[in-house]
């Protein structure tokens, strides 16, 4: 590891300590986040399957009531007015993430419209049902957006423990090595250096 381009003082010594402890300290910080992310992205996905299941189950009601207002009707829901439907999305923060969050409503002007005469409650039973699945869907959007946010998160924390741990303590640790080693060579040159000079002094008395 190629140490950094600084003179062999003590008080860059000294500042360079400090600013390892720092870096050390940063890097558990980082860990324990990171752990924290794996914790919250286990559980993401695990909520992901079951909205999965979930939004699954809601399929199959919403269809076969659809299936049975076009039975009793005997005509095609093409003539009826669809209601509005819309998503709106916000965003909240998680752990320091900004993760979507996915809400669905009616639009007040979107009440379902069924023509003059006609009648059939299968056919508010379907818009109801499908309404529904539209929500559990938004759901899964929602814990997949999420789970693609903390991911990007992890990857990002991943980079700058590794650039810690691969780059940075170890040219801190290399570079206070060589002043460590650079200050104990000179004072043994200067200690060589005063017991020469002593000597000469006690061999000229």
């Amino acid at each position: 590891m190629e140490r950094m381009n600084v003179p062999p003082t003590r008080f860059n010594l000294l500042r360079l300590k400090r600013e390892q402890a720092t870096l050390k300290v940063g890097h558990d910080l980082l860990e324990q986040k990171r752990e924290a992310l794996l914790e919250e992205l286990k559980k993401e996905v695990m909520a992901l399957r079951q909205q999965a299941d979930a939004a699954s189950e809601s399929l199959r009601p919403a269809l076969l009531a659809l299936a049975k207002a076009e039975g009793e009707a005997h005509v095609q829901l093409n003539s009826v007015q669809r209601a509005e439907v819309y998503v709106s999305q916000q965003a909240k923060s998680v752990m320091g993430v900004r993760v979507a969050v996915y809400k669905v409503d009616r639009k007040p002007t979107g009440k379902l419209v069924l023509p003059p005469g006609f009648e059939s409650a299968s056919v508010e039973l379907a818009s109801s049902l499908f309404f529904q699945l539209i929500v559990e869907l938004s759901k899964l959007a929602e814990l997949q957006a999420s789970i693609m946010s903390f991911a990007k998160e992890m990857k990002r924390m991943q980079r700058r423990v590794n650039a810690l741990e691969n780059i940075f303590l170890p040219q801190y640790q290399e570079t206070i090595r060589f002043i460590s080693d650079s200050l104990e060579e000179r004072d043994r040159e200067e200690l060589i250096s005063l017991k020469a000079v002593k000597e000469r002094k006690q061999a000229q008395r």
